[in-house]
C-alpha cells in the first residue's frame, strides 16, 4: 500500500518518524485532504525542505490549526504564501512571519497584509518594512497602524510615509509620530498633517518642529485652529514656532509666560486673553530682565488678544480665528 492510497485517518495517525521519513516527491503527491489530515505534531516534525514541496493547491487545504505549528526555521516561498487565505495567514506566528523574503511581501495582496497581525507587521525587520509597497501602506488596517511604534516608523521610506492613509495618521502613537526624522517629517502631507491630534502634536519637542516646513505648520493650524498648539507645547516648542514661522524677537520669553498663564488658566481659544494673560502679567510672569522686552513685543499689539493669536496670525491668516 502506497501512502497516497492512506486515507486521512491513517495519514493523521502517522508517525514523527514516519512523516520525517516522507520524500519531497512523495510529500507533493499528496492529496489536500491528506495534507489537511496530518497531525499538528506532524507538521512540526516536517523539515524546511519537506515543506518546500507542498504545492499551492496543497497550501490552501492547511488548517489554521496546522499552520501556527510549522517549524520555526521554515521558508515559505512566494508562491507557497499567496496561495494562503487571509485565515491561514492571520495565525501565522511572528517567527513564521520573520522569514518571509522581502520579495514574498512585496508580492502578498492587500487583503493578505490586512490579514497579518498588528503583532506581525510591528514584528517586521527592516529590510521586510522596506519592501511593504505604497499600497500595502496605505490599506493598514486601523490596528496594524496603532500597533507601529517608534522603530519601525524610523524605517518607512519618506514614499511610505507619504502612504499612510490620512485617516489612520491620528492612529498613531504620540511616539511613533515623535520618531519621524526631518526627512520623513517634511514628507508628510498637508491632509495627514491636519489629522494630527492634539496628543501627537502635544508630544512634539523643538527638535520636531524645526522638522516641519511652514506649509505644515499652517496646516496643522488651519486643521485644529492655533489653540492646539498654545494649550499643548512645551516653551521649547513654541519658542521654536514663533521664531522660526512668525519671526518673533522675543520668542522665549513669550512661550515662557504663555505656559506660565495656562497652568492657570487653560487656553481654549485664540482670542481674548485668558484670565491673568493681560500684557502686564505677561511681563510680570517673565524673568526680571526679559520684563521689559516681553512688554516691548507687546507694546503695539492689541491688548485683548491672544499673545500667541498676536504673533501668529501676522504670518498665518488661519489663525485669526
Amino acid at each position: 500500500m502506497t501512502i497516497t492510497s492512506l486515507s486521512a485517518a491513517q495519514i493523521g495517525a502517522l508517525s514523527v518518524t514516519a512523516i520525517q521519513g516522507l520524500s519531497t516527491t512523495t510529500i507533493a503527491s499528496l492529496a489536500p485532504t491528506q495534507i489537511a489530515a496530518i497531525s499538528t505534531t506532524g507538521i512540526g516534525a516536517l523539515s524546511s525542505t519537506q515543506v518546500t514541496a507542498i504545492t499551492t493547491t496543497q497550501m490552501r487545504a492547511l488548517t489554521t490549526t496546522q499552520i501556527p505549528n510549522f517549524s520555526s526555521d521554515v521558508v515559505f516561498s512566494s508562491n507557497q504564501l499567496l496561495a494562503l487565505n487571509s485565515p491561514q495567514l492571520g495565525v501565522m506566528t511572528t517567527t513564521l512571519v520573520a522569514n518571509f523574503s522581502t520579495t514574498a511581501v512585496a508580492a502578498l495582496a492587500t487583503s493578505q497584509i490586512q490579514a497579518l497581525s498588528a503583532t506581525n507587521i510591528s514584528a517586521l525587520d527592516a529590510t521586510q518594512t522596506a519592501a511593504l509597497t505604497a499600497t500595502q501602506i496605505a490599506n493598514l488596517t486601523t490596528a496594524q497602524v496603532s500597533g507601529l511604534d517608534a522603530t519601525d516608523i524610523s524605517e518607512l521610506s519618506t514614499t511610505q510615509v507619504r502612504s499612510i492613509a490620512a485617516t489612520q495618521i491620528a492612529r498613531l502613537t504620540a511616539t511613533a509620530v515623535s520618531a519621524l526624522d526631518t526627512t520623513q517629517a517634511r514628507a508628510l502631507t498637508t491632509t495627514q498633517v491636519k489629522e494630527l491630534t492634539t496628543t501627537q502634536i502635544a508630544a512634539f519637542t523643538s527638535d520636531d518642529v524645526g522638522e516641519l516646513t511652514g506649509t505644515q505648520i499652517a496646516a496643522i493650524l488651519a486643521g485644529g485652529d492655533a489653540s492646539r498648539i498654545v494649550a499643548t507645547w512645551d516653551a521649547t516648542a513654541l519658542a521654536a514656532i514663533l521664531r522660526e514661522y512668525a519671526d518673533e524677537r522675543f520668542a522665549g520669553p513669550i512661550a515662557r509666560a504663555i505656559v506660565e498663564a495656562r497652568v492657570q488658566t487653560p487656553i481654549t481659544t485664540t482670542g481674548k486673553s485668558p484670565l491673568g494673560f493681560a500684557p502686564a502679567r505677561v511681563g510680570a510672569s517673565a524673568r526680571a530682565g526679559e520684563q521689559q522686552l516681553v512688554m516691548g513685543s507687546y507694546s503695539c499689539r492689541d491688548s485683548r488678544m491672544h499673545p500667541a493669536r498676536s504673533t501668529l496670525s501676522g504670518r498665518f491668516p488661519e489663525v485669526r480665528r
